[in-house]
């Protein structure tokens, strides 16, 4: 899934339905975000990261800087972000569902970026940050291994596959038991034909 492409479309336009209302100059956060979603564009999500930031951080509370949260989000899960980061993106989904003031169309995107980040991993990525951090801190030992979960959910992945490897074979024993029912009786007949 690629949501950012489409939550770029979706702020493009509203952006330049507001540009095409100014005669002179867009104000500072329009042009903000929308050097934010050139920089998408282009892929520079640093870049990106940057301008809208700004624009969510300083206009959080209008329109142009809940779009501009909103892209955030996206890009925060893009695919092609080799620094994404899903627990922020589920963080600002959070944060974009609490805000009174945001169009009641932003209230169901905002929903559905957070749970796809959850499921994407944004939880298990959050404790493993907090974990690195808790580690850093203080000097505590490593653990290498596979913690009980882990091995609990390895052990039913395992299983499951060993019972699809069972049905698939318990499948072809049968076809090989009534394959060999078929010839017996085909010989049997043959037998009795030629004892005649």
């Amino acid at each position: 899934m690629r949501p950012a492409p489409l939550l770029v479309a979706l702020v493009v336009a509203g952006v330049t339905g507001c540009a095409t209302s100014r005669e002179v100059s867009e104000p500072e956060p329009e042009r903000r975000l929308a050097m934010g979603l050139a920089a998408l564009e282009q892929r520079d999500f640093t870049r990106a990261q940057e301008h809208l930031e700004w624009v969510y951080r300083q206009h959080w509370e209008e329109p142009v800087g809940q779009q501009a949260l909103l892209v955030l989000m996206a890009a925060e899960m893009d695919p092609r972000n080799t620094t994404r980061r899903l627990w922020a993106s589920a963080d600002m989904a959070a944060r974009l569902l609490g805000i009174p003031q945001a169009a009641t169309w932003m209230q169901p995107l905002g929903e559905t970026l957070y749970l796809l980040a959850l499921e994407l991993g944004a939880n298990e990525e959050r404790i493993a940050r907090t974990q690195a951090a808790l580690d850093s801190a203080q000097s505590l030992p490593k653990f290498t291994g596979q913690s009980y979960p882990a091995q609990i959910q390895a052990l039913r992945t395992e299983r499951d596959a060993l019972r699809r490897q069972l049905d698939a074979v318990e499948t072809e024993r049968a076809l090989v038991d009534k394959e060999l029912k078929e010839k017996t009786a085909e010989l049997e007949r043959v037998l009795k034909t030629i004892k005649g």
